[in-house]
């Protein structure tokens, strides 16, 4: 990750694994970071380490959405076939850390910070469905209600997904042109509702799943049915 500048969202993501003590042993812990945004992607506890739940939690974020560029460090859990495979099935590039790369992961590193020191330090977790439970409400709190200095004082969320009034201030055009879909998307307010960026051809189904994830503006209902077959240069223009 060295010479990759991220700079929208889905470009990256990261994973790592700690642990969350409980008041007698200790459980497993791995959360998937998109590193754009901060948003925590999915996450999963297991009271072993092997790479079980690592792949439970991969394939659970790959429901959501799926990056460009997936980045672990050389655990034995990250570098099994299996895990490694379901990144290769979905075209996914896999980066891992060099040996002294210390920052390579450093956003994951201080999501566990935020996480031991706002959470798990103040509680005494007496069971692992304890553990469960806590940690999914710190979860949703981080992404939906946590701001961010480094965001501009925004949630994860609000970066990631953006917000229902960035989604009806902006206005985008659609260009098919030479094998692409184009979005172009002005600046609200000063600040930019959406990072540009550019897709390969999507299937119907994959561009609605975008739709209603809320990474395109929702006002584009048509955007579904778009299809090579409307050639070159064609345009789909919306008002926000």
């Amino acid at each position: 990750m060295k010479e990759v500048t991220v700079d929208r969202p889905d470009q990256a993501w990261a994973t790592d694994i700690t642990y969350v003590r409980l008041t007698h042993g200790f459980v497993y812990l791995i959360a998937i970071l998109e590193w754009y945004s901060r948003h925590v992607v999915s996450w999963e506890l297991s009271t072993t380490l092997d790479s079980g739940f690592c792949l439970e939690a991969l394939r659970k974020a790959l429901r959501i959405s799926k990056p460009e560029i997936f980045n672990t460090d050389q655990a034995q859990q990250f570098t099994s076939v299996d895990f490694t495979r379901c990144l290769l099935d979905e075209g996914i590039q896999v980066s891992m850390d060099g040996r002294g790369r210390v920052y390579d992961n450093i956003f994951i590193e201080r999501l566990w910070r935020s996480v031991k020191y706002e959470e798990v330090y103040l509680h005494d977790y007496q069971t692992v469905p304890a553990a469960r439970a806590h940690l999914s409400d710190y979860f949703g709190f981080y992404n939906t209600e946590r701001p961010h200095e480094a965001l501009g004082y925004r949630t994860p969320h609000e970066v990631y997904f953006g917000t229902r009034s960035a989604l009806a201030l902006a206005s985008a055009a659609m260009v098919f042109n030479m094998g692409r879909i184009e979005i172009d998307v002005p600046k609200a307010n000063g600040e930019a509702a959406f990072s540009g960026f550019t897709l390969k051809w999507l299937s119907a189904f994959k561009m609605d799943k975008m739709l209603t994830r809320g990474r395109l503006p929702i006002h584009l209902q048509e955007a579904p049915k778009l299809s090579k077959e409307w050639g070159e240069g064609h345009t789909l223009a919306a008002s926000g």
